[in-house]
């Protein structure tokens, strides 16, 4: 069974975090000559365990502990706690330091953590750099920090010892991906797929990648074999549904994203994938209803009122379009699709001049739709202003003079 990775490296980073243990209000203490003590762990150093037994204090080197609750005990890591004190010796040791970095990422403390870990390397450079999860560890943190640059100094670090390490190309591969290098991303990744043939979360990721550069065949070809090895990722069954919308193979892309919600009730996004296919299916009914059920859950997306006004405007119901329109507008007056609706809506209505306000703003940011030129001429032409009228013509005709909309539009208006 394959592990899923839910951070970039989260297998290594999280392995320690096995359990909580301040959780815990007794343990099983099993040690190497036979005897089980029951009691609280009220103190821990790097080399040993104090131990509440009865009321009575007991302390045991941890050498001489088999193992806490059914849990083999090598070091102090494997307790899960971060020691009570840490003495100048233990300064000088990479193992304890190490152990007690660990039980710093237990605790999910990553600046501790983080420090520890440096410590680590300062006591000792040449065990650091043989140890893949010192550097690995490190860069995540300083991923979590925002730290990108120190996050990849590490990466880097760490190349020596990584180079049949997939994660150690995992984690390169993520680093470009924030950059917007999807193709050295790609390049990485690869590399680690290549180590780890049967990694769902990998080739997941390429998915992911290759659909970002709309290069949809590759990315159906990874999400494909990322979702016949994990069949239970909803975001790989999202992605594979995203996919089959580009190939417009709505029933496939149909299939998929209600597969993606049956694996993950809150995946809502699937519902604006479903809209999407029941938009280009006509089927505005099933639109309407999908879009309703994700804004239940999430009130402000502007592409989910985007798209409940093109419903509408499909519905002719120019009234609901229009506010559908201005909520998208409201929550980001950025885009040119809310104002290009917006304007269609008012178009229909035959209210022309807040009409020719909204598509003129489209323009302003932006847009180079060929249906807003011919918009735009047209209510011109109904404002009476045929100088206007002519110039978004022939901008629409120097965007695509074949478009058979520029023709209609000749023909409709004799020109």
């Amino acid at each position: 069974m394959i592990k899923k990775r839910s951070f970039i490296i989260a297998g290594i980073i999280l392995c320690a975090g096995l359990f909580s243990p301040d959780l815990i209000l007794a343990e099983i203490v099993v040690l190497k000559s036979g005897q089980q003590i029951e009691g609280k762990i009220v103190e821990q150093t790097a080399k040993s365990i104090k131990i509440e037994f009865q009321g009575v204090p007991l302390t045991y080197f941890l050498d001489e502990v088999e193992s806490i609750d059914g849990k083999p005990v090598s070091n102090a890591s494997d307790v899960g706690r971060v020691p009570a004190s840490v003495t100048e010796e233990d300064q000088k040791d990479f193992k304890i330091l190490m152990d007690i970095a660990f039980a710093y990422i237990k605790k999910n403390e990553l600046g501790k953590a983080k420090e520890y870990l440096e410590k680590a390397i300062a006591v000792d450079e040449k065990k650091a750099n043989a140890d893949p999860k010192l550097y690995i560890n490190l860069s995540n943190i300083y991923l979590k920090e925002g730290n990108d640059e120190k996050a990849k100094e590490y990466l880097r670090k760490a190349k020596s010892s990584q180079e049949d390490n997939p994660s150690y190309f995992i984690g390169l591969g993520q680093e470009y991906v924030r950059e917007g290098d999807f193709d050295t991303a790609i390049e990485y990744l690869s590399k680690a797929a290549a180590l780890d043939k049967n990694n769902s979360y990998i080739l997941g990721t390429l998915g992911h990648i290759y659909y970002r550069k709309k290069d949809y065949k590759k990315a159906q070809e990874y999400f494909g074999k990322s979702f016949a090895l994990d069949d239970k990722n909803a975001n790989v069954a999202r992605g594979l549904a995203r996919c089959y919308l580009e190939f417009k193979e709505y029933k496939k892309a149909e299939e998929y994203f209600f597969k993606a919600l049956s694996l993950d009730n809150t995946n809502f996004n699937s519902y604006i994938g479903l809209a999407s296919v029941y938009l280009n299916t006509g089927d505005f009914v099933k639109a309407d209803e999908s879009l309703k059920k994700f804004i239940s859950h999430d009130s402000n997306n502007f592409l989910a009122y985007t798209l409940l006004g093109r419903v509408a405007m499909h519905s002719r119901n120019y009234k609901n379009a229009e506010e559908y329109y201005q909520k998208a507008i409201t929550l980001d007056g950025t885009k040119e699709d809310g104002y290009l609706g917006l304007g269609d809506a008012y178009n229909a209505q035959q209210r022309y001049q807040m009409a020719k306000e909204n598509y003129e703003k489209a323009v302003s940011l932006g847009s180079k739709d060929i249906n807003l030129y011919l918009s735009l001429a047209e209510v011109y032409l109904k404002l009476k202003n045929s100088a206007k009228a002519k110039e978004y013509y022939e901008k629409a005709r120097e965007s695509d003079n074949k478009n058979p909309k520029v023709k209609e539009f000749e023909q409709r208006f004799n020109w």
